[in-house]
């Protein structure tokens, strides 16, 4: 896998080297992979997010080529695809994705699916209850160790059933949250052909 990244790297840097003359007409093959830069921040989550793309110079695009996409949070990536390719002069309609420099699909970012306060909650509910519980008077009797019928057990009892509900609404919560992906502007990433695109 190094070996072929490495490949990939070369094929680009030879490709971004040699100097194009923009003929007014795009021919693009499937397969063409461009380099950018992402223009905006992506806040991601498994709702569309939208991304523009500036392609870099010198890669046989007209100047100030850009890129509009969306992105859709998916296993802790954004996965981007791109619908269209806006000149200065027009739109053109492509069928592209974003890939991460290494051409790997989905794009990396920060992860953050909230879960983790919300457990952090629970659980410091929990233990409240635990030390409410412990804290309550009991009476021995010849059946056990009952709980005593005082006003501070009863205060203590509920707090314990306020604890108990509390916990029981953050982990709902930690269930029904989404998870996040973010990706700074400013990222390179790859633009990669799905499909050809004829221009003249």
């Amino acid at each position: 896998m190094l070996l072929s990244n490495k490949k990939l790297m070369a094929l680009l840097e030879r490709r971004v080297g040699v100097p194009v003359i923009w003929e007014q007409g795009l021919r693009i093959l499937t397969g063409k992979v461009v380099r950018g830069t992402l223009l905006n921040s992506i806040v991601s989550t498994n709702l569309s997010s939208p991304i523009l793309v500036l392609a870099h110079v010198g890669q046989g695009l007209p100047p100030k080529t850009k890129f509009s996409c969306a992105g859709v949070t998916q296993n802790k990536r954004v996965l981007t695809l791109c619908s269209k390719m806006v000149t200065q002069e027009k739109e053109i309609p492509i069928v592209a994705q974003v890939l991460n420099l290494d051409g790997t699909s989905g794009l990396l970012g920060e992860y953050d699916d909230g879960k983790e306060e919300l457990i952090m909650g629970a659980v410091a509910s929990d233990f409240a209850q635990g030390m409410l519980s412990a804290a309550q008077t009991k009476l021995a009797s010849p059946f056990g160790a009952i709980r005593e019928d005082s006003l501070k057990n009863q205060l203590m009892q509920g707090g314990i059933q306020s604890g108990r509900t509390a916990s029981d609404i953050l982990l709902e919560e930690a269930k029904a949250t989404e998870p996040i992906v973010t990706v700074n502007a400013g990222e390179e990433v790859l633009v990669y052909f799905m499909e050809a695109v004829n221009e003249n």
